[in-house]
C-alpha cells in the first residue's frame, strides 16, 4: 500500500475532481483523509502498490499537485481498544500468538506448579492471516 499525499485548493469541488480523477483512471482508495492548513488542501489516500505510479500520473495530467508517493506501514487497531497504537508504537506486543481474545493463556510462573486463569487478549482481531495477524497479550509474558 502507498500513500499518495496531494495538495487541493481549498474550495467546493478540489476533492470532487481528485475522486472523480482516480475513479476514471481505475483508481481504487483504500482509505484516506483531508485536512486544511494555512489556505491549502492537504489529502493524504491509501492507494495499492500496482496502482500508485497510474494515480499519480492521472492526478498530475488534472493539475492536482502530488506532493509525495510514499511506502506505508499499516497495522489495522480494534477500534473498541484503547492505547493500541501506543502499544504498537512503543515496540510491543512483537510475539505472534493464535490465541483469540479471551483465550491467550500465561505462563506459569517458575516458582509455582499453577498457571494464571486465562487473560483477554486486547491485541487479537480476526481477518486473514497475512493482514491480521494475533499477538500474544503483552502482560502474559
Amino acid at each position: 500500500m502507498k500513500d499518495i499525499e496531494l495538495r487541493l485548493a481549498d474550495q467546493p469541488g478540489s476533492l470532487a475532481a481528485m475522486a472523480l480523477t482516480l475513479g476514471e483512471a481505475g483508481i481504487s482508495v483504500e482509505g484516506g483523509g483531508v485536512f486544511v492548513a494555512d489556505g491549502t488542501g492537504i489529502a493524504h489516500f491509501l492507494i495499492a502498490d500496482h496502482q500508485a505510479a497510474t494515480a499519480a500520473d492521472a492526478l498530475r495530467r488534472a493539475d492536482i499537485e502530488v506532493v509525495a508517493v510514499r511506502d506505508t506501514v499499516l497495522a489495522r487497531l480494534r477500534q473498541d481498544v484503547p492505547g493500541q497504537l501506543g502499544a504498537l508504537c512503543n515496540g510491543w506486543p512483537t510475539r505472534v500468538s493464535t490465541s483469540p481474545p479471551n483465550t491467550a493463556t500465561t505462563k506459569a510462573n517458575s516458582s509455582s506448579s499453577s498457571t494464571k486463569p486465562p487473560t483477554p487478549n486486547p491485541f487479537w482481531t480476526p481477518g486473514p492471516p497475512a493482514t491480521n495477524r494475533p499477538v500474544e497479550d503483552p502482560h502474559s509474558a
